[in-house]
């Protein structure tokens, strides 16, 4: 339903998003599909970062990375169920494009080693 949505031609230009945790469960799939509908989009951002619901993992933010080929920014990164790998890689995916990244500690930080 919500990709339905985002198919409206009134989203097509969207700069910016912020996804909600509590509500939407993303997958690489739903990620891939969301960038195609979405080609504009330079800034991801997670909502609130203590709600319940469903958390970002690596492959996630990896693939926000490789298929948002204009993203700039990620922005409220929960560090539940990602791990310094993920943020490296995703990083990395990103190259020199990667001018806004903000990490939410929580219980777990990311090391000086990432």
């Amino acid at each position: 339903a919500f990709l339905k949505l985002l198919a409206r031609p009134q989203f097509a230009f969207l700069k910016r998003i912020m996804m909600p945790h509590h509500s939407l469960q993303l997958s690489k799939t739903s990620i891939s599909k969301m960038a195609k509908l979405l080609p504009h989009l330079e800034t991801f951002e997670m909502g609130s970062t203590w709600s319940t619901g469903p958390k970002l993992k690596d492959e996630h933010i990896v693939a926000i990375a490789e298929n948002f080929t204009k993203l700039n920014a990620i922005i409220n990164i929960e560090m539940w169920h990602i791990s310094n790998t993920g943020i490296t890689n995703m990083a990395q995916a990103m190259g020199g494009k990667l001018l806004d990244l903000r990490i939410n500690g929580s219980i777990y930080y990311l090391a000086d080693s990432a």
